[in-house]
């Protein structure tokens, strides 16, 4: 597994593009960084690891500089649901440009008629170098129309050969394509991300305070992972199975982590129960239930979504 720290606080939950403090596997990183020119969709429960899976693989191209790798996260580089597949592909653009900056790969010369034929300019410019796009809350792609999503997959046929994608998003196609027939779905390889097996939990509770000679006792320990596993679509008001298995999410074990290190006794080398037990008080207060908490953080189109598959057209 790899980790990052950049906190004073051992546990850090923040989002990965500022530095999270999250395992990700190697072999995951791996794959996805050896996928050649397929495209992917990645998915898993919010907290299980995609984004800083992305940023991992992000990380690798730029080390290797073999593929230029672009990052883009659509819950905050488009406001609102996705209408036109033209909002998606300036965000692409500007993103390509902002990398080849960065790289001191250059510049284009100047921008085309639109964001797309932008792009395909930009990579007759570097026709020795392939693109990878790391497309962050995807889902918003997915929740277009299939019209839309004709557009999408257009551009990546034509550009097969130099463009591929990782696509990471919260839902399954198949959950989509009640709706829609998703254009897209059979150009994407599928692959899960499951979250934590239990003993790389545990390591995610006991390693980060080694070094500060503290250790968690087991109740604590057994509290907070007991805390951490996925909410259901059934717990969220959903008929539909989500087929993912019940790990545990980095990011909500990090959350609880970080707050019963604050709670915690500087006097005392052990961790207890009674601190894990304050410090998830603290991450509920102000709400009525802790899934009610992880509910608020979904995006306004997800929501509607999930009501959708789940027969509520009033949302949560």
């Amino acid at each position: 597994m790899l980790f990052r720290k950049m906190s004073d606080n051992p546990y850090c939950y923040v989002s990965a593009e500022m530095g999270d403090f999250e395992p990700v596997s190697t072999s995951l990183v791996t794959r996805l960084v050896q996928k050649g020119a397929n495209s992917v969709r990645l998915y898993g429960y919010r907290g299980a690891g995609k984004t800083a899976m992305l940023q991992a693989v992000l990380r690798r191209h730029e080390e290797q500089g073999d593929s230029l790798p672009v990052y883009v996260n659509l819950s905050t580089g488009i406001d609102g649901p996705i209408e036109k597949m033209d909002q998606l592909f300036d965000l692409l653009y500007r993103g390509t440009v902002d990398q080849l900056k960065k790289l001191h790969l250059g510049s284009p010369k100047r921008k085309r008629r639109s964001s797309r034929e932008s792009l395909e300019h930009l990579y007759q410019e570097h026709e020795d170098r392939t693109f990878l796009y790391l497309i962050d809350s995807a889902d918003k792609i997915f929740w277009t129309s299939p019209q839309e999503q004709n557009v999408l997959r257009g551009f990546l046929s034509s550009s097969a050969r130099r463009v591929s994608s990782i696509m990471a998003g919260l839902f399954t196609m198949d959950n989509i394509q009640m709706d829609y027939a998703s254009p897209l779905f059979n150009i994407l390889e599928t692959i899960i991300m499951e979250g934590l097996e239990r003993k790389d939990a545990e390591l995610l509770v006991r390693e980060p305070v080694k070094p500060l000679d503290l250790r968690f006792d087991d109740e604590a320990i057994d509290f907070i992972l007991g805390k951490s596993r996925p909410i259901s679509l059934k717990q969220l008001g959903s008929t539909d199975s989500y087929p993912i298995n019940p790990t545990y999410l980095p990011r909500d074990l990090q959350m609880l982590c970080h707050y019963t290190f604050q709670a915690h006794n500087p006097e005392s080398r052990l961790v207890t129960i009674d601190e894990a037990v304050r410090a998830h008080q603290e991450v509920t207060s102000g709400s009525n239930t802790y899934n009610a908490t992880r509910w608020a953080a979904f995006p306004t189109e997800v929501k509607s979504g999930l009501c959708k598959l789940a027969g509520n057209s009033e949302g949560a």
